[in-house]
């Protein structure tokens, strides 16, 4: 018989769902496999372990938005780069309640090499997302697009935490984000 195989990125979309919908403990090869419709013998042909599988789903997500946000240093608009950057993350809005995880990749005490590499891996791109903002907010003061007195760490974290703002039903994510773009750097006042 022939082993039927399983795409990566099939693989890895699927670990996503499955995360969503059921949680750390809600994941293992064999719901994934039956999901899959292969073996697990297959899924282990990619990943040594659910942690390793989940560990690789995460890195993968912030490699795509860091690469995302990289593209946008070349924008001479400081402040349409901090517009994007927002987008950006409330289109990638689940990696924030994936990363509560991480905890739990920890804690099992047997985090494989990889494991350990993934999470390392994922702190340093967490900080170099925070530097791209920060970079993002002192170009928008130095072109006078944001007010200078206001501490930059504080914009940052207006910016990058925005991702916690419960999204309302109706708003998909790009539009969600420019109601936070707009509510940021324009305020609560009505305009005149």
């Amino acid at each position: 018989m022939v082993k039927k195989k399983v795409a990566r990125g099939d693989l890895i979309k699927e670990t996503e769902r499955l995360l969503l919908e059921k949680g750390y403990e809600g994941v293992n090869f064999s719901v994934l496999s039956e999901r899959l419709g292969v073996g697990r013998s297959t899924l282990y042909d990619h990943f040594s372990s659910k942690d390793e599988l989940i560990a690789v789903y995460m890195t993968d997500v912030m490699d795509a938005i860091l690469a995302q946000c990289d593209g946008l240093m070349e924008q001479e608009d400081a402040l349409l780069q901090i517009k994007e950057m927002i987008r950006i993350f409330h289109t990638y809005s689940q990696i924030h309640k994936i990363v509560q995880l991480m905890p739990a990749l920890c804690a099992t005490g047997t985090a494989s090499e990889k494991v350990t590499s993934a999470l390392s891996t994922l702190q340093a791109g967490h900080h170099r997302l925070m530097n791209l903002v920060t970079t993002a907010i002192e170009k928008a003061k130095a072109q006078k697009r944001i007010r200078n007195e206001l501490p930059t760490p504080l914009i940052a974290s207006l910016v990058f935490h925005s991702i916690l703002l419960p999204k309302t039903e109706g708003h998909p994510p790009e539009a969600w984000s420019e109601l936070i773009f707009d509510l940021l750097f324009h305020g609560l006042q009505t305009q005149t």
